[in-house]
């Protein structure tokens, strides 16, 4: 074990650390000072709210490097999530039901068959959703700019870290259950195309 840190070593410098504005580290967890350092470092992709109808549908688009990836469409009234993945000629939907309890939601094809679920704890905004036999983890860093952080098996090596619109204080939980599982079906897509 020559050259690793031990994780009581790790957390003991993690709260005897300080932010430059001379807040104490054991305001936020770990947990999320270590996203906050790792998305500062990382490639970041950018959540653009597009427009608003009067309708209540909202717009988005997914940009990496300027070029838009991925376009979102999330009706308010239906709980439905639009997907398309510029490079791959494909269109999904998704619907989105509330379980009854606050912080989960049902996510189903367009013919109501259940695909997965949707986790969020609000009080730490971390969670994970649960689709197709594949579970991804996230927390949202409350930053500024905020940042969606989407990770596989390990924390310290996430698979997407996005930048959230300008506005996302008032987001609700049905919108960061359309980043997840956006961002999850364009890696998914992204890697079968690799294939």
């Amino acid at each position: 074990m020559s050259g690793q840190i031990s994780p009581e070593r790790s957390r003991r410098t993690l709260r005897n650390a300080r932010f430059s504005n001379n807040d104490l580290i054991s305001s936020i967890s770990p947990y999320q000072y270590l996203a906050s350092v790792l998305a500062k470092y990382l490639h970041c992709m950018k959540w653009t709210l597009i427009s608003t109808s009067s309708t209540g549908i909202k717009e988005y688009h997914l940009t990496n490097d300027n070029q838009v990836i991925l376009m979102l469409k999330y009706s308010i009234e239906q709980q439905s999530v639009r997907i398309r993945v510029s490079f791959a000629n494909e269109h999904l939907v998704f619907l989105m039901e509330p379980t009854g309890f606050a912080n989960r939601i049902f996510i189903k094809s367009a013919y109501g068959v259940e695909l997965g679920k949707f986790l969020y704890n609000s009080r730490s905004k971390t969670g994970n959703i649960d689709i197709n036999k594949a579970v991804l983890q996230y927390i949202v860093i409350d930053s500024n700019p905020f940042k969606l952080i989407i990770h596989k098996r390990s924390r310290q090596e996430p698979m997407a870290v996005c930048h959230l619109p300008v506005n996302s204080a008032g987001l609700s939980i049905y919108e960061y259950a359309c980043f997840v599982l956006s961002v999850y079906w364009y890696t998914a897509v992204n890697a079968s195309n690799k294939v």
